[in-house]
């Protein structure tokens, strides 16, 4: 048992291969930090345990691989069916299906067996007894797959409102349909503008569109280069509507000599915002979207050495970015709206993890 001050974060040492369940009164928001050849890395902790789980941006090509690990946090055992899902539809392997994951236990599974050979593939898990939660490593481990709950997985409308373009060479659009109905969707693409007499930047309301169709089971890539690299913009703001069915799906930004970036599509909007990072990280801006125009908004930033929070409130005029002030030694930072909407990290020092917003979400 651990008691935390309003608004105060704390580090429990744990080993690995083990289910951790946190719970709290009034609920927190958790991350795991997980340190592995000389890099860290910071992940949301599932809000809740699922029965529907879909984990995209898997790379099973040459010299590179993937696992998916199932977890029951729950006091009995969850049957689980693991399925390949990718261009060619949902693949169902006799081997992967009816897993049994016992309470408290975690089950691996070799994702590169499943799906081999695909840059960009997919996993769709579902309980048929019980409830899992699901995580996804790669090897090497430059850029870690996409998880999404089913309770939130798939939604009508998916945003991503800053999807950097530093160095980029290639864009592209993966959209997944678990469901048995044809989907077709909009793809908008909008650049960033610098707004007159301030350091801010705004979305643009002139922006380019891609259709598409996402068939049953199974996932569409759809090349978003055209529409990003050629742009004078840092960085793009893509949304996606859906019709005839929902949707999830991510942005993946090839990069000159680096990794692969995976940026999701938000599946919900929501009025806080919770940003873990290591200490001495520096957080230069925010980019906000899907809701953000009229929203009064207060960022608190929560410094590691300090004991103590930086805070101050601003008014949202439309999509777009606005600085902090960038205090090195962010522990945390706290977002609030007035209004649901989405937000992102635009610029990070060392790097953060991602944002997950808590409470009633829409």
């Amino acid at each position: 048992h651990l008691s935390l001050m309003p608004r105060a974060v704390a580090q429990l040492p744990q080993r690995s291969g083990r289910v951790v369940v946190v719970k709290g009164r009034g609920g927190v928001a958790a991350f795991s930090e997980v340190r592995a050849g000389g890099s860290t890395q910071l992940v949301p902790c599932a809000s809740t345990a699922s029965d529907t789980w879909l984990l995209l941006g898997f790379d099973t090509t040459v010299g590179a691989g993937g696992r998916l690990a199932s977890a029951d946090p729950g006091a009995t055992s969850a049957v689980v069916d693991v399925s390949p899902i990718g261009p060619s539809g949902t693949t169902v392997l006799a081997a992967d299906q009816g897993i049994v994951v016992g309470p408290g236990s975690v089950v691996s599974l070799d994702v590169g067996s499943l799906e081999p050979g695909e840059s960009l593939g997919g996993v769709e898990v579902l309980a048929k007894n019980g409830r899992v939660v699901v995580s996804g490593v790669t090897t090497p481990a430059s850029s870690q797959p996409v998880v999404l709950s089913g309770q939130a997985a798939q939604t009508l409308a998916l945003r991503a409102p800053w999807v950097p373009l530093s160095g980029a060479r290639d864009v592209v659009a993966e959209l997944a349909n678990p469901g048995s109905s044809v989907v077709s969707a909009s793809i908008r693409v909008a650049q960033y503008v610098s707004a007159p007499g301030t350091p801010a930047a705004v979305v643009s309301h002139h922006g380019s569109s891609v259709r598409v169709v996402v068939p049953p089971g199974s996932t569409v890539t759809v090349p978003l280069t055209a529409e990003t690299v050629s742009v004078s913009s840092d960085a793009v703001d893509v949304a996606v509507r859906a019709a005839g069915g929902a949707l999830s799906g991510l942005i993946t930004v090839e990069r000159a000599g680096s990794p692969w970036l995976f940026v999701p599509l938000e599946q919900v909007r929501a009025q806080t915002w919770i940003l873990a990072c290591d200490p001495g990280t520096r957080v230069a801006s925010l980019a906000f979207s899907d809701g953000a125009m009229g929203s009064q908004v207060t960022l608190s930033e929560h410094l590691a050495d300090r004991g103590r929070a930086v805070t101050f409130s601003t008014s949202l005029l439309q999509d777009g970015t606005i600085g902090l002030p960038s205090h090195e030694g962010v522990a945390w930072l706290e977002v609030t709206s007035s209004n649901p909407l989405v937000t992102a990290p635009v610029e990070t020092t060392p790097s953060c993890g991602e944002m997950i917003g808590v409470g009633p979400t829409r």
